[in-house]
């Protein structure tokens, strides 16, 4: 097992589109953040990977933003190397983001206070049975015409997933959306003439595809409208030739997991947000 460093961000992109397209462990969050870097739209101070043999365990990045531990490894020794090569006082005072299991052990390890928040499990599919449901209703591409018919579900999900503690304004949200509606990677779902239920998609290297959010309005919820809706999407996707979906959710949402879980999905990995 050895350590890595990247001296530029040429190699590490090299490193981390091997992550990205060997499987979806925070391949979504590792495009961001290398996107970000490779861009100029975040400087990187310090990157280096754990490495056993020739594979990766873990990816670290310390940016302006923060710092990033990506990886789905369960392997303490590569915690214990990547722990050894960091300096306590970088940290402190800092914001550390990625894999639950990465940062409680690195640190136990370095004996640093944090605060935990914002736990969420990353959750992934391959394939994809259909199973038909006699619910009612027909999934649609949403178009820039349909801005005004689905700005609310939009400001309702962000609303829910972040409790009033978002830092993004309501103009901010519904101006990206207003782009995401150019780009045909919104779903909404129709039953009874009511728009019930808001999907996004994000599409990734390598055939994957992530969804941002999905939201279904609370008076449509628990009537299996969010399966069906995400089943046909599903079907959609795999057939037209996505290897790939993930998602987040909340730890705490038992529910969404429950959901998930009822379509295929598993468990690939937890993160968190730590203040240290």
């Amino acid at each position: 097992m050895k350590l890595i460093e990247y001296p530029n961000p040429s190699i590490l992109l090299q490193d981390a589109i091997s992550v990205i397209d060997e499987n979806f462990v925070s391949h979504y969050l590792l495009f961001e953040s290398t996107d970000r870097i490779i861009n100029g739209k975040e400087d990187l101070y310090y990157g280096c990977s754990i490495k056993n043999d020739n594979n990766i365990e873990i990816i670290y990045l310390h940016t302006e933003g923060a710092h990033y531990f990506f990886g789905k490894t369960n392997n303490i020794d590569a915690v214990n190397l990547l722990a050894k090569s960091l300096i306590e006082e970088k940290l402190n005072g800092t914001i550390l983001f990625g894999s639950t299991f990465i940062i409680d052990n690195l640190t136990k390890l370095k004996k640093l206070n944090v605060q935990k928040t914002r736990n969420r499990n990353y959750m992934s599919l391959n394939s994809y049975i259909p199973n038909d449901t006699d619910i009612p209703g027909e999934l649609l591409i949403a178009r820039e015409q349909d801005y005004d018919l689905l700005t609310q579900l939009r400001l309702e999900f962000y609303t829910e997933e972040f409790g009033g503690k978002g830092v993004q304004t309501n103009e901010k949200i519904l101006s990206e959306f207003q782009k995401n509606l150019q780009s045909g990677d919104i779903y909404y779902y129709k039953a009874d003439n009511q728009i019930t239920t808001l999907i996004s998609i994000t599409r990734l290297p390598a055939n994957q595809i992530y969804l941002p959010y999905i939201f279904t309005n609370h008076e449509f919820r628990r009537k299996g409208i969010s399966k069906k809706a995400l089943g046909i999407l599903f079907q959609k996707l795999f057939n037209s030739g996505i290897t790939e979906i993930g998602l987040n959710v909340k730890v705490s949402n038992t529910k969404a997991i429950g959901l998930f879980s009822s379509l295929g999905m598993k468990k690939i990995y937890e993160t968190a947000i730590y203040e240290c």
